[in-house]
């Protein structure tokens, strides 16, 4: 077990399924004409070296889940298994799982058509969500035709949060402090400005 701890220290960890792989024992036969794994699922071969470590989206021997093909979305194959996944996140390069379970759950209860594959460890997903909020927000207030100094504070705040996330440039800046200057004295927090003008 610590050997495994050991193995899987520098994962991303899943704040549910942790950061190392859930052995269920269970390794279906892939050549079984009943079997059927998504496209992305490569199951290592019998003959690999079972203290090494799993490629790049790989199947993790012996973590095998059986599926609920009947509450699947209709694809020409469902899938009967799902494995835990070895994955590189396409944001920050760090290795993580993409767990069984968790695929039971985009599959099987969110309806997640299959062909979807898991790209980012949750770190860069939660990251990415915050960031698609906080631009449906500056959007949403940037169109409000009388904003309140309340919604421009908001209206700030979300863009300050799009530029330190990277995706707004100096542009967004410059509008971000014309407005802080039209606001009341009152509504000018000495934080909001040090965040425009570091």
């Amino acid at each position: 077990m610590k050997s495994i701890e050991r193995d899987y220290a520098d994962y991303v960890p899943h704040p549910r399924f942790g950061r190392g792989p859930r052995f269920t024992g269970l390794d279906p036969d892939p050549m079984k004409a009943w079997v059927c794994l998504s496209w992305w699922c490569t199951v290592p071969s019998d003959t690999a070296n079972d203290d090494s470590l799993p490629e790049h989206g790989t199947a993790i021997k012996g973590t095998a889940v059986v599926a609920d093909t009947s509450a699947q979305a209709p694809m020409t194959f469902q899938f009967t298994h799902y494995y835990d996944i070895d994955q590189v996140c396409c944001d920050c390069d760090r290795h993580f799982i993409f767990f069984a379970e968790e695929q039971r759950y985009w599959y099987e209860t969110l309806k997640f058509y299959g062909g979807v594959n898991c790209v980012r460890c949750v770190q860069c997903r939660k990251k990415r969500q915050h960031i698609d909020h906080a631009r449906v927000k500056y959007a949403t207030l940037l169109a409000v035709g009388a904003p309140t100094s309340e919604q421009v504070v908001e209206l700030i705040e979300s863009g300050i949060e799009l530029l330190d996330a990277g995706v707004a440039k100096q542009r967004c800046r410059d509008r971000l402090r014309s407005l802080f200057r039209q606001l009341p004295e009152p509504s000018r927090s000495t934080e909001l400005e040090r965040k425009l003008w570091p």
